[in-house]
Protein backbone atom coordinates (compact mmCIF):
# COMPACT_ATOMS: atom_id res chain seq x y z
CA UNK A 1 0.00 0.00 0.00
CA UNK A 2 1.53 3.49 -1.03
CA UNK A 3 -0.10 6.70 0.90
CA UNK A 4 1.38 9.67 -0.91
CA UNK A 5 0.47 13.19 0.60
CA UNK A 6 0.10 16.12 -1.74
CA UNK A 7 -0.24 18.97 1.04
CA UNK A 8 1.79 21.56 2.65
CA UNK A 9 3.96 21.21 5.81
CA UNK A 10 0.92 21.60 8.21
CA UNK A 11 -0.93 18.92 6.71
CA UNK A 12 1.60 16.68 5.90
CA UNK A 13 2.20 16.32 9.49
CA UNK A 14 -1.32 15.96 10.89
CA UNK A 15 -1.73 13.04 8.08
CA UNK A 16 1.84 11.26 9.10
CA UNK A 17 0.34 11.81 13.05
CA UNK A 18 -3.33 10.09 12.42
CA UNK A 19 -2.00 7.36 10.09
CA UNK A 20 0.08 6.40 13.04
CA UNK A 21 -2.49 6.63 15.18
CA UNK A 22 -4.68 4.55 13.98
CA UNK A 23 -2.44 1.78 12.94
CA UNK A 24 -2.11 1.91 9.73
CA UNK A 25 1.55 1.45 8.31
CA UNK A 26 1.63 2.21 4.21
CA UNK A 27 5.01 2.84 2.54
CA UNK A 28 4.44 6.93 3.13
CA UNK A 29 5.68 9.11 0.37
CA UNK A 30 5.27 13.34 1.24
CA UNK A 31 5.16 15.37 -1.91
CA UNK A 32 7.41 18.29 -2.50
CA UNK A 33 5.62 20.72 -0.95
CA UNK A 34 6.16 19.07 2.47
CA UNK A 35 9.65 18.08 2.20
CA UNK A 36 10.70 20.30 5.04
CA UNK A 37 11.61 17.12 6.54
CA UNK A 38 12.62 17.38 10.39
CA UNK A 39 10.23 20.47 10.90
CA UNK A 40 7.51 17.94 9.29
CA UNK A 41 8.18 15.14 11.23
CA UNK A 42 8.65 17.13 14.55
CA UNK A 43 5.58 18.11 14.13
CA UNK A 44 4.30 14.62 13.42
CA UNK A 45 6.07 13.07 16.37
CA UNK A 46 9.21 11.81 15.21
CA UNK A 47 7.87 7.77 16.12
CA UNK A 48 5.47 8.60 13.79
CA UNK A 49 7.98 8.95 10.92
CA UNK A 50 9.56 6.10 11.02
CA UNK A 51 9.93 4.38 7.11
CA UNK A 52 9.05 7.57 5.11
CA UNK A 53 10.99 8.88 2.48
CA UNK A 54 11.05 12.20 1.60
CA UNK A 55 11.48 13.45 -1.96
CA UNK A 56 12.74 16.61 -2.95
CA UNK A 57 13.17 18.15 -6.32
CA UNK A 58 15.82 20.84 -5.53
CA UNK A 59 19.62 21.65 -5.79
CA UNK A 60 21.88 20.40 -2.86
CA UNK A 61 23.56 23.70 -1.70
CA UNK A 62 26.11 21.88 -0.19
CA UNK A 63 26.93 19.92 -3.67
CA UNK A 64 29.80 21.57 -5.06
CA UNK A 65 28.74 20.35 -8.54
Amino acid sequence: MLFVIAATPKFAAQSIRKAYEIGWRPMNVPGPMSRLGLDVMEAAGLDAGTGISLTAYVKDPDDPA
